[in-house]
């Protein structure tokens, strides 16, 4: 199970986490819990990873960077953060994109985290905002045969996921007296994916032997939202340093997946699919 800022960040449908999404910049520390731990909820048998994201009071500065590389990889990032009276602001910014080592394998991300914190007497708070748009190409794997003719070659194409994620979160912490704590949070969080994938065809796929390629396409639309309440109490007990954890926990997913199957031709020459043939499937 992981966890950014309290946000559960496993997909509901397969439980699976895209990296792509996640601002690793805008990540302040990162905590890694072992061992099953019903506080962490669903899939945390083996343990959880737990994000603490930056916020105005652990980062106070601009900062812009670039860099550059092979196949026309760059990223650029910009963050920033400030605070003033127990106000805080931090907005971070990122794009990236390359066109890959293979033919047809370009990919793109775009992100943007910000949050407002408040930090006065024994109350803490902070309601983030994440929006993340990333169009990414993983071309299938290529025969030996063709990679000897060229090593940049695709043997079908293409093969694109766009990712669509909105998140907005609230946490909030307040200290009653010097060993008891109360926090709050909640959330929700949006991904919508576009998956398009060609490939070729099984010979019995067309009878006729007009189209030699399919096309995989799919929709999934995944929301899930959640929150907690929860008391610590920090106390001495039998001459050892206790903390005792009470609270309540609520989360839910929902998922929606279309797909649909559509016959086409392969371009020998780019061995991109041609759309041509008719559609199979609920949209």
């Amino acid at each position: 199970a992981i966890y950014q800022d309290g946000m559960r960040i496993n997909e509901p449908l397969g439980e699976t986490v895209h990296w792509d999404l996640v601002p690793t910049d805008a990540v302040e520390r990162m905590e890694l819990i072992s061992g099953a731990n019903p506080i962490f909820g669903l899939n945390a048998l083996g343990g959880a990873l737990v994000l603490k994201m930056k916020d105005g009071f652990s980062f106070e500065q601009e900062q812009l960077a670039m860099s550059y590389g092979s196949f026309d990889r760059s990223k650029l990032s910009l963050q920033a953060g400030a605070n003033s009276n127990g106000l805080a602001y931090y907005i971070h910014a990122n794009r990236f994109k390359e066109d890959g080592w293979r033919d047809l394998s370009d990919s793109d991300a775009h992100s943007f985290y910000g949050n407002i914190a408040v930090n006065k007497d024994n109350f803490y708070a902070k309601r983030s905002l994440q929006k993340t748009v990333s169009d990414l190409i993983g071309n299938s794997i290529t025969p030996v045969e063709l990679l000897k003719q060229d090593y940049d070659a695709i043997f079908t194409a293409p093969d694109i996921t766009e990712n669509n994620l909105t998140a907005l979160g609230l946490e909030s912490d307040y200290w009653l007296n010097d060993e008891l704590q109360l926090s709050f949070n909640g959330y929700f969080r949006q991904l919508k994916a576009d998956a398009f994938n060609g490939d070729m065809a099984d010979d019995d796929d067309d009878e006729n032997g007009i189209y030699d390629a399919v096309n995989n396409i799919s929709q999934r639309d995944q929301q899930s939202y959640g929150l907690s309440l929860q008391s610590t109490l920090f106390k001495d007990l039998a001459a050892c340093q206790n903390q005792f954890t009470f609270g309540f926990g609520f989360f839910q997913g929902d998922s929606r997946f279309k797909a649909k199957v559509q016959q086409a031709s392969l371009d020998p020459k780019t061995r991109s699919t041609m759309t041509a043939g008719a559609t199979t499937g609920p949209y």
